[in-house]
C-alpha cells in the first residue's frame, strides 16, 4: 500500500516527465505494470475537483 502511495504521489509531482502521455494514461500504466509485477491486486478510484480520472479493477 505505501509502495502505491509513494508512486501516486510521485506521478502528481513530475508529470512533466511524461510530457507525451495523458495523466490518466500514466496512472493507468503504474497499476497496470503493479499488477502485472503481482505488486497490486484490487480497485482504484482516481478523482480530480470531481471529476474522475481512473476508475479500474484488478483482480487475480
Amino acid at each position: 500500500m505505501n509502495k502505491i502511495l509513494i508512486i501516486a504521489l510521485l506521478l502528481l509531482t513530475y508529470t512533466n516527465v511524461f510530457a507525451q502521455q495523458t495523466f490518466q494514461t500514466q496512472l493507468d500504466s503504474v497499476f497496470t505494470v503493479m499488477y502485472n509485477q503481482k505488486q497490486f491486486n484490487g480497485s482504484v478510484l482516481v478523482a480530480e475537483k470531481g471529476k474522475i480520472l481512473l476508475a479500474k479493477g484488478m483482480e487475480k
